[in-house]
């Protein structure tokens, strides 16, 4: 079920009585924009060399909503993020993080500072201590968070010791939250990729963030793990009121799951909108499908195509659908061009098999046999 909801495609605001002729009325305010912004990214440039990975990008995140990042593959997603947590640092534009307190400025910050003003994250590639238990693993999230300095940690006695234990309940309650009770106790290293990937969101989750940054939280899964982690992203969206940021490729999850979509090619933003306004648009569905997708989408909007509806998710159903038809179409001339050959073989004798009555390296049926290699009498 998608959450977002667009306005019909095409509609657009009528005129006040008296305005300029062309003229349009400015669009009625929307739910999203009354709710206040938590992140705000502003013209954000980010260059390796004369590649640029992030190239004016800007959007803002508001408070409560999930807000996925989607693209193809080197669109410049995790760069984004990586700027967001302060892992890179962008050559310029800036990004803001509206806090209690007021606004604060993330760029040039360290990605600990950043993390203690209530921003965590996930990683595409798994980033934890293999070594290591999945408590002890969780109570890393809850660093930024302990006051004891090396002594009162080490000496671990009084004061220090009830801070321990009001961290280790803040773990137990998020090991509830995501069900992993009997994984407390396992070595990271031993368990399966998908759960893997849930104690790496545990961790994110320990660190009680108002903005959660996740980078393909479900690669890699089948497809009850990502029911799983679906569920466990609206669960945390909607129970514990976190903000959510989400990368991920599954689009049959960005549209149920996200109240806004960014869809970034090649370090631009393409477009922000709803996941209905997002899956119409013409300019993301070339840069998944290129110049012919875009004619499959007019086609499909004409009434030429059939269940489709013009959308990117049809064209993508479409185009899966004609490559396994050309696959199909291939194997059957395949065939049909082994039996043929197979027939011509029979006639002439001369295939690459042997049967009965056939000479060595030849193929022919019995009582074909050639004269020149049958036994005289």
């Amino acid at each position: 079920m998608v959450k977002g909801a667009a306005s019909p495609a095409g509609s657009a605001p009528k005129a006040e009585p008296g305005a300029p002729a062309g003229a349009t009325a400015p669009s009625a305010p929307t739910a999203r924009d009354a709710a206040p912004k938590l992140l705000e990214v502003s013209s954000l440039e980010l260059r390796f060399g004369g590649v640029k990975a992030l190239d004016d990008v800007s959007l803002d995140v508001r408070r409560g909503e999930i807000f996925a990042v989607i693209g193809p593959n080197g669109a410049g997603k995790t760069s984004l993020l990586n700027s967001i947590s302060g892992l890179y640092r962008p050559q310029s534009g800036e990004v803001v993080l509206h806090t209690e307190e007021g606004p604060r400025r993330l760029s040039g910050l360290a990605p600990h500072a950043i993390a203690r003003l209530g921003v965590a994250r996930s990683f595409q590639n798994i980033e934890l201590f293999r070594h290591m238990t999945v408590l002890d693993n969780l109570m890393l999230g809850r660093h930024v968070h302990i006051k004891g300095g090396v002594v009162r940690c080490g000496i671990y006695w009084g004061a220090q010791r009830r801070e321990e234990i009001r961290h280790r309940r803040v773990v137990e309650e998020v090991i509830d939250f995501l069900e992993i009770q009997a994984l407390r106790e396992r070595t990271v290293g031993t368990l399966a990729y998908g759960l893997q990937k849930r104690v790496e969101l545990a961790r994110a989750l320990a660190l009680e963030p108002e903005l959660l940054l996740l980078d393909e939280p479900m690669a890699g899964m089948n497809v009850e793990e990502k029911e799983d982690i679906a569920r466990f992203v609206l669960d945390i969206n909607q129970e514990r009121g976190t903000t959510v940021v989400l990368i991920e490729h599954d689009m049959g999850v960005v549209m149920d799951l996200s109240d806004q979509i960014a869809v970034l090619d090649f370090g631009r933003n393409l477009g922000t909108g709803t996941p209905e306004q997002i899956r119409r648009d013409p300019a993301v569905i070339r840069a998944y499908l290129g110049e012919a997708g875009e004619a499959l989408i007019a086609g499909e909007s004409s009434g030429d195509a059939g269940a489709g509806g013009g959308t990117a998710e049809g064209v993508a159903a479409t185009a899966n659908a004609g490559a396994a038809q050309g696959e199909s179409a291939s194997a059957s001339t395949g065939r049909g061009s082994d039996s043929a050959n197979r027939g011509s073989s029979d006639d002439s004798g001369s295939g690459s098999g042997s049967g009965p009555g056939s000479g060595s390296g030849s193929s022919s049926t019995p009582g074909n046999t050639d004269d020149s290699r049958a036994p005289k009498p």
